[in-house]
């Protein structure tokens, strides 16, 4: 997953797109969203570091916290 998302965003770098990461589950955790990325930030690193959550997943609570 990390390295999907990893090379998902450097494929899209320099198109004037904007990135955020985040992962749910019973909690919500954002690595990075579209106002704290920075394209010369350990933004790699950000995502190697993400401990994924394993437990159910609450997918329209994810997408009203994104959205």
């Amino acid at each position: 997953m990390k390295t999907f998302v990893i090379k998902l965003i450097e494929s899209l770098l320099g198109r004037n797109s904007k990135f955020a990461v985040m992962q749910y589950s019973a909690q919500f955790q954002t690595v990075f969203d579209f106002k704290t990325f920075k394209k010369n930030s350990d933004w790699r690193g950000q995502i190697n570091d993400i401990i994924q959550l394993s437990q159910t997943t609450h997918t329209p609570t994810a997408i009203s916290k994104v959205v």
